[in-house]
């Protein structure tokens, strides 16, 4: 097998990780506030990155430039055009976006500008009606308070510099809507979501203004879930970038800190924030400072001959030069081994065969469908296709020269090294050119089976192992699942036959019952036992019924079936089945709902559920089943793995027992899993029961803690609802 991860050795000296880390952050003049908002983020690195220290700078726009040029600090947190303008001056790279909270709880990963004008200014309703108006905008610098109007303005063939009647810049989006409100601008713009929280504050009324060009909706990106006033193209919130001298494992534990923050952390919302994700596109950002010609852009295409040939002449009489002596070696040489022509063309072709035959390999490796990992006799990966990529979870650049011991659990990998010693000095293989079933690990932690078949090549002169490697997870699971609905069918036939057997004896109790009570006539005294036999025969006439209706060839074909029938008859079944004191109760709200499935797959959903929830049960106790149907909408649906939104009927199955702890719960689903400590025989598992629901397009939800019960809701799409 291949195996094994040596833990990198090497520790950062203790001064290293005691300096501090330096995170710049743009302020808008107001510093004590910048470093009230971001400080817990601060602390959170700290926190969450052992030995290191981390301090906020405020920075304003006028000192930017030098603090990242002079290595003043080793992050910055900006606004995208400044990003934009670091990015290509000085080699920033964004690590992350963050996701600023808007509206409540609801959080955005890129923003757009909003045209806004006061309510009632008909003459105002589209950008190109500014013409001869007065503007106002946040500042000269702000991205969203500027930048983003001014090209829209621009893409609607006005120079706001030569076509509007003044631009005044105000400093902050409040002050901004108040100018049009008071009447002292005819138009202003700010950033999405001003307006909203603005309103949410009682600070506005949104009746009083009006957004030209309103979009709505989702700024036009699919992932954007507010529905927020704009009038602009949406661009990428603020990104947080590192430098180039910040060093890259610093960069990588920052990164993965942040994108572990939630939105409930105090972080994040000190610094009013949802969290952080993925660095976002910022190609519209420099799109459109090349548009408006902004800071690097500036003399965007305006570079002149002359003055290019001024300034570079030297450099290019050098060229020449170059080019010149150049062209005589050229001749010389060919002259010189003109005679020598064929064997070079041979050489060349030769050559284009060995580098398209590795090219060749290198693509069928990387498009077979098994995991292909190469190491050397010193346990280090060589090559890692991408099939290997896809099963372990790392990509190539982090595994090759590691030790293949990170790819295997403890157990295997210890012996891992004394393996390849005791081949390399005796010969003597355990695993080579033997297939063979074993376990591998992957990078989130998870242990998993695989199919291994080891060999030994030598290649350049050199010998390694070759290990070809099969994730065997869902062959596992596809043949468990196989076999619990072997015993499915198995003990649904038996209970057919049984069923039928039995029904043939109580049909002969409830015939010799019923001729004693006809020879005994109507006197109580005398018939009432007879009639407690009769009553208990025809009871159990009822449940081999329901046995038998199980065991039918067509209980199992898939149709239209009204889901409150077959809840009420499992009701009556498990109602047989529950312990002295206990109790079960139904509450079948919907009486009109259909659902497509098999009455036996629906059957064994019910029939599980309560099954689990009797086992669950202590002394006495209570169990409620019932049904209802209702809509979901697509946020709620999209929550529940994915579901698509509409009308959904949904069983409800709760215990009061004695609930499932939360490290079993995680497991819940695995087959074979039931809710009580030792596994009894049954039926099918809730692993399968999930299979089924999932089968028929719907979701399954559980909730329970020790001491409380359990609470199952299955949601199956109706086909029509009542």
């Amino acid at each position: 097998m291949i195996i094994g991860l040596m833990l990198d050795g090497g520790a950062v000296a203790a001064e290293a990780n005691a300096a501090w880390i330096r995170i710049g952050v743009l302020t808008k003049g107001n510093e004590p506030l910048t470093l009230q908002r971001w400080s817990s983020t601060a602390d959170y690195l700290h926190q969450h990155i052992a030995a290191r220290h981390f301090r906020i700078v405020p920075l304003d726009f006028s000192q930017i430039e030098a603090a990242v040029s002079g290595a003043e600090i080793d992050f910055l947190l900006a606004n995208p055009a400044i990003f934009a303008e670091m990015e290509t001056a000085y080699g920033a790279a964004a690590m992350l976006t963050l996701k600023r909270r808007v509206l409540a709880e609801r959080s955005a990963a890129v923003f757009a500008g909003a045209i806004v004008v006061k309510a009632g200014r008909h003459d105002l309703r589209g950008i190109e009606h500014l013409k001869n108006m007065r503007f106002a905008a946040v500042d000269p610098t702000s991205f969203g308070g500027w930048a983003m109007a001014w090209r829209q303005m621009k893409l609607n063939a006005i120079d706001p510099f030569v076509d509007l009647a003044g631009i005044k810049f105000l400093g902050s989006h409040e002050a901004v809507v108040q100018a049009v409100l008071d009447g002292t601008v005819d138009a202003g713009t700010v950033r999405t979501g001003v307006l909203e929280q603005m309103a949410s504050t009682g600070r506005l009324d949104l009746d009083q203004v009006h957004v030209m060009m309103e979009q709505g909706g989702a700024l036009g990106h699919p992932s954007f879930e507010l529905s927020l006033l704009h009038s602009t193209a949406y661009y990428p919130e603020w990104p947080l970038a590192s430098l180039p001298h910040t060093d890259s494992q610093l960069v990588k534990q920052v990164a993965l800190a942040l994108l572990a923050m939630n939105a409930g952390d105090p972080a994040a919302r000190a610094a009013g924030i949802a969290g952080w994700q993925p660095p976002a596109n910022y190609l519209p950002v420099h799109d459109l400072m090349r548009d408006l010609k902004l800071a690097q852009y500036q003399h965007f295409g305006e570079v002149e001959l002359l003055d290019a040939a001024r300034q570079h002449w030297r450099w290019a009489a050098l060229i020449v030069l170059a080019l010149l002596l150049l062209t005589a070696l050229v001749v010389y040489v060919l002259r010189l081994n003109r005679h020598n022509a064929g064997i070079n063309r041979r050489l060349r072709t030769k050559n284009q065969r060995i580098q398209e035959s590795e090219q060749r390999l290198a693509a069928i490796l990387d498009n077979v469908l098994e995991a292909v990992v190469t190491i050397d006799f010193a346990g280090n990966i060589q090559t890692f296709n991408r099939a290997a990529e896809m099963i372990f979870g790392y990509r190539q650049h982090e595994v090759v020269g590691c030790n293949v011991s990170m790819l295997m659990p403890a157990p295997v990998a210890a012996g891992h090294d004394q393996f390849i010693g005791n081949y390399i000095r005796t010969g003597e293989a355990t695993i080579i050119g033997i297939g063979r079933e074993s376990e591998g690990l992957r990078k989130n932690g998870e242990v998993f089976p695989l199919e291994l078949a080891v060999s030994e090549v030598a290649l350049r002169g050199e010998r390694m192992f070759v290990g070809i490697l099969r994730d065997l997870s869902e062959k596992k699971a596809h043949e468990e699942r196989r076999r619990q609905m072997e015993r499915l069918e198995a003990l649904s036939k038996m209970a057919g036959g049984f069923a039928h057997e039995f029904n043939n004896l109580l049909s002969s109790i409830v015939g010799y019952t019923d001729m004693l009570l006809l020879e005994l006539g109507d006197a109580p005294e005398r018939t009432a036992d007879l009639r407690q036999v009769m009553d208990a025969a025809l009871r159990a006439k009822l449940l081999v019924k329901q046995l038998l209706d199980v065991s039918r060839s067509d209980y199992e074909a898939a149709l239209v079936l009204m889901p409150q029938k077959i809840v009420t008859e499992v009701v009556e079944l498990l109602q047989s089945l529950l312990p002295d004191g206990a109790e079960i109760h139904s509450d079948l709200q919907c009486q009109a709902c259909q659902v497509l499935m098999s009455p036996l797959n629906f059957q064994q959903i019910v029939m599980n559920l309560g099954m689990n929830a009797i086992e669950a049960l202590a002394e006495g106790g209570r169990i409620d089943i019932s049904l209802e149907c209702g809509p979901l909408d697509e946020r709620v649906a999209a929550d529940m793995d994915d579901l698509a939104a509409g009308e959904y009927a949904v069983l409800t199955v709760s215990d009061d027992g004695r609930g499932i702890a939360a490290e079993r719960l995680a497991h819940i689903f695995e087959p074979v899993f039931t809710n009580h400590d030792v596994v009894k025989d049954q039926v099918v598992g809730l692993a399968a029961i999930k299979e089924i629901i999932h089968r028929h397009h719907g979701a399954v939800e559980v909730h329970s803690a020790p001491g409380t019960g359990t609470c199952f809701k299955v949601y199956l799409p109706c086909t029509r609802a009542g």
